[in-house]
């Protein structure tokens, strides 16, 4: 499945004008993708940096790698940042003397491509899901003056399970949500435990257990239900509910 997502965003870069490089504002580092980097700078083709979320980044340190230019800062659910975008792509578009560009939209999962493309579009054209890998292939956007195309988002090819993909909401489909959510718990000690208001303890299993009791997320017979409480802690995590 990682070759035909690779092979789509080959493909993409390809066909596209423009191409606009999804990176997520709180972890701007842990975001990038170097093998599309790599295949954007081969290709040629002009490369825009969009740093989504910055919602969520306000009031936290943001770093962005300096060497990521023409950037934009951007927020698909409050539109902040999407008529600059716009105004570049279109900008660039009558540079190149093309009139109806296309702009392809690459980045990891969950990153907010799909979300990012409705805000240019003003309307739901691409289906938004929670889920990493919701869009599935290639498809074709009409944005009035450019026409975007979204993609599936992609994890590299050897690169393995890590926390980034926690703080990125990539988690691959083959990684269990208790594993994630035992990861998070390592890596954020206290954090998920305080914001639950419970104590700390050394064994994060028994953690995920006292915050199904808490949160009630229990099965029959009364037993903590691990799968909804991990869940629940990835989800109020990326809506950056506690760090």
């Amino acid at each position: 499945m990682k070759k035909a997502y690779w092979q789509t965003v080959m493909n993409v870069i390809k066909d596209s004008d423009v191409v606009i490089y999804l990176l997520d504002a709180r972890f701007a580092e842990e975001s990038r993708n170097r093998d599309v980097e790599r295949l954007i700078k081969r290709s040629g083709k002009k490369a825009i940096f969009a740093f989504t979320k910055c919602d969520l980044a306000v009031g936290s340190r943001i770093n962005l790698p300096s060497d990521l230019k023409p950037f934009v800062m951007v927020s698909a659910k409050n539109f902040h940042g999407i008529r600059k975008l716009k105004l570049i792509i279109i900008l660039e578009a009558k540079k190149r003397k093309i009139k109806m560009p296309r702009v392809g939209v690459i980045g990891y999962p969950n990153i907010g491509k799909s979300s990012l493309i409705n805000a240019l579009t003003g309307r739901g054209s691409a289906a938004t899901s929670s889920q990493p890998g919701h869009t599935k292939g290639k498809q074709y956007i009409n944005a009035g003056n450019f026409m975007l195309i979204d993609t599936p988002g992609v994890i590299p090819l050897r690169e393995k399970f890590g926390f980034k993909h926690i703080q990125l909401a990539a988690i691959p489909s083959s990684i269990d949500a208790d594993v994630a959510a035992l990861k998070l718990l390592e890596e954020n000690p206290g954090a998920a435990e305080a914001y639950f208001g419970i104590a700390v303890q050394e064994d994060k299993e028994e953690t995920l257990k006292e915050i199904a009791i808490k949160k009630a997320l229990l099965l029959k017979g009364g037993v903590a239900d691990i799968n909804r409480a991990s869940k629940l802690i990835l989800k109020l995590y990326q809506e950056g509910k506690f760090r």
